[in-house]
């Protein structure tokens, strides 16, 4: 019995493991669990992270054209000439035919000394449009500060807009042909001038001056009077006054 007894302890302290063993066995922690949910939640539930959706804004013509000359505006006010080029160069590529964009882009190139750059530009937009005046009359002015006055002259002979929306023009032509002595041009366009502003007295002078050099004695005679009914200027009377005289003392000894 004694023995009997032994066996069965024996057989229960084998049965049951010592603590140490016990505490070896593999246990399920919090974040096992955790991944293991995660693991489990089916990947279509799974929202998607938000993507940046870049869209394409197609500009106008007219729109491109707007944004280019205040870009040329801008960069030529921060001194970046040649940027400013460029901008003025893309308005011209969409419309050829933008005429302020030349008359901006000529100045600038002529300022840079680019002088012919600048004539041809303003030529290219004459033949766009043959009634771009103010294009013509920028040429003039370009080639009189480049000392070249017949070529002037004759780039504003090649047009004859209206006057009395084009006095400028006129003035210019009449005084390149008084520079060089072209009086039968220099009356007509005086003439011009004076009919647009016929209360102008700077005009019936310049009238005068070509009548007296044409020889038409009673019509300078009468274009210097109206000058001096018009002109309040004292040093332009007194040399008014010297020419009537002038030209009565010329009849004078003409008639003796």
């Amino acid at each position: 019995a004694a023995e009997q007894s032994k066996a069965d302890q024996s057989t229960h302290a084998a049965q049951v493991p010592p603590a140490s063993s016990r505490a070896e066995q593999p246990q399920a922690t919090e974040s096992t669990e955790v991944d293991d949910a995660q693991e489990a939640v089916p990947e279509s539930e799974v929202e998607p992270a938000p993507t940046l959706v870049r869209k394409t804004v197609q500009l106008s013509p007219e729109q491109v054209i707007t944004r280019e000359i205040n870009a040329a505006k801008q960069t030529a006010e921060q001194g970046l000439l040649s940027e400013a080029v460029k901008h003025w160069q893309k308005v011209l590529s969409i419309d050829p035919g933008h005429i302020e964009a030349r008359r901006q882009l000529a100045a600038l190139q002529f300022g840079r000394n680019r002088w012919q750059e600048a004539l041809a530009v303003l030529t290219r937009g004459l033949e766009v449009n043959p009634q771009a005046h103010e294009l013509r009359l920028l040429a003039a002015k370009m080639l009189d500060k480049r000392q070249q006055p017949q070529l002037a002259l004759t780039m504003l002979k090649q047009a004859q807009p209206q006057a009395s929306r084009h006095l400028e023009y006129y003035r210019l032509k009449a005084q390149l042909a008084q520079q060089l002595n072209q009086w039968t041009l220099m009356a007509d366009s005086y003439q011009s001038l004076a009919q647009a502003q016929p209360t102008e007295g700077r005009w019936w002078l310049g009238r005068a001056i070509a009548a007296q050099q044409l020889a038409q004695r009673d019509a300078a005679i009468r274009f210097f009077n109206r000058a001096k009914e018009l002109i309040q200027h004292a040093p332009t009377l007194e040399f008014i006054e010297q020419q009537l005289n002038l030209l009565v003392d010329q009849d004078e000894a003409t008639s003796s």
